[in-house]
């Protein structure tokens, strides 16, 4: 029988993707179990099988939680953290140098305990006002939790290498400490088996037939400071795309409004859920989009992402296998500042110009 492996990922959609390859490694050696937020549960009920996945909602993400059409709080912190013992986990891991998760992991009841301290080379955006207050605090948390469990929270102190490590490596380090494989080859997820609707499968087929490269646009994110202007997509999509030949699917996102169709030779598309999204995005060749859980999406599945970035650094979130194609910048000094601006507007995002994104994209035509 496999030891147990109770891996806790309580954040967003791309996060969740992010730890794929972690997984897959894991899956080897343990029989892994997830502990997560409502807005990853359709990703790892796709990587994993019925009954590993413990859905929960922080409260520290009750503010992001508003705007998931999946959220679902999962019961309060008491039925979560029996929910967590029931696991019987031989290891839990985490890759967030946050105290409250740590605190968790001391509480899953786990002999073994890998995790990130809450240090400044482990914290993102530890320059930050707010993030130098949590670096004091949260010590002090992860402190009292662990006398009160009357163990330390982590039995394995993990450092990134450098303080603008990527994401994904972060996760390597956690196959490293468990003397794992690691394998960051995509894909990371199948798309499920199906047919798009009927009006997309004629468009792709037809596109297909005359031997174009098909984009696929995704113009929305969850917060307004990393929704790039529709208006400067669609000077990308007619000024770059089309007159290179390329057909172009645009994604309407939930929270925008877009034109219903287009003559111009694009086709409007509106996935119903995660697994319809996926088989789209499984079809097409590359992917424009925001820095969002969109970009590793498409990651995940091997398509090449021109990801724009406003309030975030590349360096930490890019699309895995597509660092050198995102658009960035220095323009706010603030920056990166985690979705908290605190200028009179988003100049990150008014930064990024159509000729920065038209540049990034020519690269793969």
């Amino acid at each position: 029988m496999k030891p147990r492996l109770l891996v806790l990922e309580l954040r967003m959609m791309g996060d969740a993707v992010m730890s794929l390859p972690f997984l897959r490694a894991a899956a080897e050696r343990f029989e892994v179990h997830i502990a997560c937020a409502p807005a990853g549960r359709e990703v790892f009920e796709l990587a994993l099988p019925p009954g590993r996945v413990l859905v929960w909602q922080p409260p520290w993400l009750a503010e992001s939680a508003s705007s998931n059409p999946g959220h679902s709080p999962g019961g309060g912190a008491v039925d979560f953290i029996k929910r967590l013992r029931a696991v019987r986990a031989d290891v839990a891991v985490s890759v967030w140098p946050d105290a409250r998760t740590h605190i968790l992991m001391g509480l899953s009841g786990a002999r073994e305990r890998i995790g990130f301290p809450m240090t400044a080379v482990n914290y993102y955006a530890s320059h930050l006002g707010w993030r130098k207050r949590q670096l004091l605090l949260g010590p002090m948390l992860g402190a009292l939790g662990g006398l009160g469990l009357l163990r330390p929270l982590l039995t394995r102190k993990l450092f990134k290498r450098d303080y603008l490590q990527h994401h994904v490596e972060n996760w390597r380090q956690l196959v490293d400490a468990l003397s794992l494989n690691w394998n960051a080859t995509a894909p990371w997820l199948n798309a499920p088996e199906g047919k798009l609707p009927e009006a997309m499968e004629a468009f792709l087929a037809s596109v297909r037939g005359a031997r174009r490269r098909v984009w696929l646009v995704h113009p929305g994110a969850r917060t307004p400071n990393r929704r790039w202007a529709w208006a400067g997509f669609e000077r990308v999509i007619r000024e770059t795309l089309l007159p290179a030949g390329a057909a172009v699917v645009v994604v309407k996102p939930p929270e925008m409004d877009l034109p219903a169709t287009d003559g111009g030779g694009w086709c409007v598309a509106a996935p119903n859920g995660l697994v319809e999204l996926l088989r789209l995005t499984s079809r097409v060749d590359h992917v424009l989009c925001n820095d969002t859980g969109m970009a590793h999406l498409a990651a995940a599945l091997g398509k090449r992402t021109v990801g724009v970035f406003t309030a975030n650094l590349p360096q930490w979130f890019a699309p895995h296998g597509s660092a050198d194609l995102a658009v960035d910048h220095d323009a706010c000094p603030h920056r990166p500042c985690l979705d908290r601006c605190v200028m009179p507007s988003f100049v990150c995002r008014e930064a990024v110009t159509v000729e920065m994104v038209q540049a990034q994209v020519s690269k793969l035509l």
